[in-house]
């Protein structure tokens, strides 16, 4: 089975609150169906991401930020910046708000994507996490397979003209950049065509205070085997003037 794009959705972002929220599609005939939403916060000191729901006021299903028993979360060096990846599968189907919450009100930043194909399993190697210093463009050399779909999330605490471009193989998911001095949360996948994907992101070498960079490389769902048919014992049965009947 494939790992085949389902929706990919710009997210929100927040100067200053403790939670964001978004309406994200997912397909009604999915099979294998998986659902990613990276989150990013800055804020002068370091905040975590503390819950991320499917369905708020719904049937309120919690999203795991937990791969290969791996936390996600990853903090930059200057301890101003968290960034965080996770995951749900299988999502239900429909349009229905996620909602992203801090353990304090900081600078905020989501957004979100979903996949047919991927019953939530990664390479063993997922997730690879990357600090970058400052005036560092992010960058991340995943470990991956044909047929794996790579997606990462970047962090970017900044001064102003500083942008985040994805990498020419990337494809977009979403980035939401909070203003000069403040800080951007972006994310994008790729799919795997060899051993490794290179997930590179450029515009972050000017006023830059620390880069985060988390990817996971998913693998694809195992296809059920068809059922194959059952030959009977029981003998056929003779017809009048069949050779065996004779």
């Amino acid at each position: 089975m494939s790992i085949a794009i389902d929706s990919r959705n710009a997210g929100a972002k927040s100067a200053g609150a403790t939670s964001i929220s978004w309406t994200h599609t997912v397909g009604a005939a999915l099979v294998s169906g998986f659902l990613h939403v990276g989150a990013s916060t800055g804020s002068g000191t370091a905040v975590s991401i503390s819950a991320v729901v499917w369905d708020s006021g719904g049937a309120n299903t919690g999203l795991s930020k937990t791969v290969n028993a791996v936390d996600t979360e990853l903090t930059d060096t200057a301890n101003n910046l968290k960034t965080s990846w996770w995951w749900l599968a299988p999502p239900a189907a429909g349009a229905k708000t996620i909602l992203v919450t801090a353990a304090s009100s900081c600078e905020l930043e989501a957004g979100s994507s979903s996949w047919s194909g991927c019953a939530g399993t990664f390479n063993a190697a997922s997730p690879q996490k990357t600090n970058r210093g400052a005036n560092t463009n992010p960058t991340t050399t995943v470990t991956s397979a044909v047929g794996e779909q790579v997606i990462d999330v970047i962090g970017v605490n900044l001064g102003s003209g500083v942008t985040a471009v994805e990498g020419a193989s990337q494809t977009l998911i979403f980035n939401q950049n909070n203003g000069p001095a403040t800080s951007i949360g972006a994310g994008s996948d790729e799919a795997s065509t060899g051993a490794t994907v290179t997930m590179d992101w450029t515009g972050m070498t000017v006023n830059t205070n620390d880069t985060n960079q988390i990817c996971v490389s998913l693998i694809p769902a195992v296809a059920a085997a068809p059922a194959t048919a059952r030959r009977s014992s029981r003998p056929f049965p003779f017809r009048p003037g069949s050779p065996r009947s004779r």
